[in-house]
């Protein structure tokens, strides 16, 4: 699955993207993680409570087997080609297209997230992101983002098999935490 992580930190609200993958859990850490370093030697990022940083990392380390800091040039060597890990193993699902559904007006750190995880998925994935407002038919994963989508889409009223026979849901729960 994939969901939004609180971390606080950098900023109040700073968020991360969680991503469980083949390979175990992928957290991209925005500007909570700038680099390795601040992960890997316990060094927070500038904050006015530096100790909010060392919590918002310990709960990074607890959820992720990978990070991605936000501004490290090492990640390109870590991650040659900015591919993060190999194919999957044969027989594995693979999805190639992903619809993110969210409401018109998002607040600009989810749209920041939204941007990162489209990015990454693109580059690392070679996966299509697109962003609307309603489903729209076809193959591939469709993540609903927000109370509204939530309600208004994934009522049992809503005819999922029309977008495709490959394609399935992925939805957050009506209480925001997926």
């Amino acid at each position: 699955g994939i969901r939004a992580v609180q971390l606080g930190c950098h900023t109040p609200g700073s968020q991360g993207i969680l991503v469980r993958t083949w390979m175990g859990p992928v957290l991209l850490a925005g500007d909570v993680v700038y680099k390795y370093e601040n992960i890997e030697k316990d060094r927070p990022t500038r904050s006015p409570d530096p100790q909010i940083c060392r919590d918002a990392m310990a709960r990074i380390r607890s959820l992720a087997d990978i990070v991605l800091p936000a501004h490290d040039p090492l990640t390109i060597e870590r991650w040659p080609g900015g591919l993060i890990g190999a194919l999957p193993p044969e027989g594995s699902a693979k999805v190639e297209s992903i619809s993110l559904i969210s409401e018109d007006n998002i607040a600009q750190p989810l749209k920041y997230a939204i941007d990162q995880f489209s990015e990454f998925c693109r580059i690392s994935a070679k996966i299509d992101v697109r962003q609307s407002t309603k489903p729209q038919p076809g193959p591939g994963l469709i993540i609903l983002l927000g109370r509204r989508p939530v309600e208004q889409y994934a009522s049992a009223e809503i005819d999922w098999q029309a977008l495709g026979d490959e394609g399935f849901v992925l939805r957050t729960s009506k209480g925001g935490d997926p």
